[in-house]
């Protein structure tokens, strides 16, 4: 870990502010509940981005989140469970940066603060031979059911990257 230039501790140095404000758009929205852009912008305030509802708005245009109700009523900020084939290919295209295996498991290394977004779209692909995956900041760890089954997952995934 840097200091930033606050004198904060930095975790992603090698992150351009869009990469950082990005990541922690999405850390904030799994981690509370935020359910309208003025908390957003509050949000990241708190965590040292300097950011208006403008800059806020457009980056909730272009991540795709969407509001999810709550069940006592409201909503919440969410990264969209659905989306198409070429957003997956997309998503998994531009982050992925290395593909390995172990047993049976499969690791992939992606771009810096992009393993969540890459996990969730595997687990969107709802791939029956897979248990689930755990990300880290740069790395996807895909758990396969059987060993036996590990290079069918590896195949389908191959689709998009």
């Amino acid at each position: 870990m840097l200091l930033s230039k606050e004198g904060r501790l930095d975790p992603m140095p090698e992150m351009n502010e869009k990469e950082r404000r990005e990541q922690a758009i999405f850390n904030l929205i799994d981690n509370r509940t935020i359910g309208t852009q003025a908390e957003l912008v509050d949000a990241l305030n708190e965590s040292g981005f300097d950011v208006t509802q403008a800059t806020v708005s457009r980056e909730v245009r272009r991540l795709g989140l969407v509001k999810k109700p709550l069940p006592g009523g409201g909503f919440r900020y969410s990264v969209p469970v659905s989306r198409s084939r070429a957003a997956r290919r997309f998503s998994l295209g531009s982050f992925v940066t290395g593909f390995s295996q172990v047993e049976a498991f499969c690791v992939l290394n992606t771009l810096p603060g992009r393993a969540m977004m890459v996990a969730v779209t595997i687990d969107e692909l709802e791939l029956d031979e897979v248990a689930g995956t755990l990300a880290g900041d740069d790395l996807v760890l895909v758990l396969i059911k059987r060993q036996k089954d590990r290079e069918r997952v590896e195949a389908a995934l191959s689709e998009f990257f």
